[in-house]
């Protein structure tokens, strides 16, 4: 899902470029990756056993994190 928003604001960005919208887009990033680590913690003090389940699973994009 968080893969989609970052696709979706891409799409925009190169569509019509300005720098606002590369802005936006940045800023969205940095935004969705410290949800995804607050997610995590929160996470991981609810399941102990959730850092070894996420052994080898990426988590914004594909093959890469």
């Amino acid at each position: 899902m968080y893969t989609a928003v970052l696709l979706c604001g891409a799409a925009l960005a190169f569509g019509a470029p300005s720098a606002i919208r590369w802005s936006t887009l940045m800023v969205c990033l940095v935004v969705l990756i410290l949800k995804i680590k607050h997610e995590e913690a929160l996470l991981t003090q609810r399941h102990p056993d959730y850092p070894q389940r996420m052994l080898g699973v990426k988590r914004l994009l594909p093959f890469v994190w």
